[in-house]
């Protein structure tokens, strides 16, 4: 399976591709045996589902790193002009850094802190910034990521005062801050219930009503209306139009 997956990179970079991202690079592989994740001791009711385990068995497994080697040497064949490597790493600064191997992994280990954990004031934020320069090994290059669809808008996070002074510390950093669709960096989150005053004077005046379900808190598909968080609805006229993938 590693050799079909290879090829199917190769399909690509001879099409001009500059580089692939792993999804969820650290859970590539699992335990051979299939063995359940143990309980958490440390669980409380109302804790998200996920911390009921101790993800043991299903992320960071210790030949995760071979694969990534092997997907470096892949791109590594088409180097004019080189290509690049990049992979979601939610993983704790000393073990997301191990991603970038000795130059032989992964290019850019994408940083989620500032998302997931982060308290946005400056003592932390030094803090981390600090942790990760100090980890991580001499040829790799930090990145920092602000918001993804996985989690509700930055500005609606931080308040847009300090989104606003958080693009221009990402812009102004050595770093990588990949850049999505300038609406999702600057929009905050919104969403129609069911049976919203919108929703329901556009079905009493005649209009279709398309539904967008979301598998993140705040994904837009591009040109698929409204769908912030997980399910919005839009009344428009005319038949639902299919969303971009």
């Amino acid at each position: 399976m590693r050799d079909a997956m290879c090829d199917v990179l190769r399909f690509w970079l001879r099409r001009g591709v500059d580089g692939f991202r792993v999804d969820v690079a650290h859970r590539v592989v699992k335990d051979a045996q299939l063995r359940d994740n143990p309980a958490n001791p440390s669980f409380v009711e109302g804790m998200p589902e996920d911390r009921r385990v101790t993800e043991r068995y299903s992320r960071n497994w210790h030949e995760v790193h071979d694969v990534h080697r092997l997907l470096r040497h892949t791109i590594e064949d088409f180097d004019d002009p080189p290509r690049l490597l990049a992979g979601e790493v939610n993983l704790d600064p000393p073990e997301l850094v191990a991603y970038y191997g000795g130059d032989d992994q992964l290019h850019l280990s994408l940083n989620f802190h500032t998302i997931v954990d982060l308290p946005w004031r400056a003592r932390e934020l030094a803090g981390l910034v600090a942790e990760i320069e100090r980890l991580a090994p001499p040829h790799a290059w930090p990145s920092w990521i602000l918001s993804n669809h996985d989690k509700s808008r930055f500005p609606t996070r931080i308040g847009r005062p300090f989104a606003r002074q958080a693009n221009r510390l990402q812009h102004a950093s050595s770093v990588t801050g990949p850049a999505g669709s300038s609406r999702s960096r600057r929009s905050l989150r919104w969403c129609f219930g069911w049976l919203s005053e919108v929703v329901l004077d556009g079905l009493r005046n005649g209009h279709s009503v398309s539904v967008a379900v979301s598998g993140g808190p705040c994904r837009r598909p591009a040109g698929a209306g409204s769908a912030c968080p997980r399910s919005a609805a839009r009344a428009r006229r005319g038949p639902p139009r299919a969303g971009t993938p």
